[in-house]
């Protein structure tokens, strides 16, 4: 597991987890796919996620489990990963 300097992660703005968020592969070969996070499964207690991984933390209109069972649907994950390659066909565009 890579680790980054505490000062990089006390400085970080965005990507630190929390227990109980959503984290979800934005691309690469694990495109779409979502976990919960419990902090009492991980090594230490201040863990960042890097760019490759989104990480959602609903607001108090929606409940956080069900929002990440909603995103382990075939139906969601199918969405994210065409939305991954529009994205691709559109920066293969750009190069030409």
């Amino acid at each position: 597991m890579p680790y980054v300097p505490f000062e990089y992660f006390s400085a970080a703005t965005c990507g630190k987890v929390a227990d109980g968020d959503i984290l979800i592969c934005k691309d690469g070969s694990l495109t779409g796919k979502v976990c919960i996070v419990d902090k009492t499964l991980l090594p230490h207690e201040k863990v960042m996620v890097n760019e490759h991984v989104y990480v959602i933390r609903s607001n108090d209109k929606v409940n956080q489990m069900i929002l990440f069972f909603l995103m382990r649907m075939d139906s969601f994950k199918k969405q994210v990963i065409d939305f991954d390659m529009q994205i691709k066909r559109h920066k293969n565009s750009d190069c030409r």
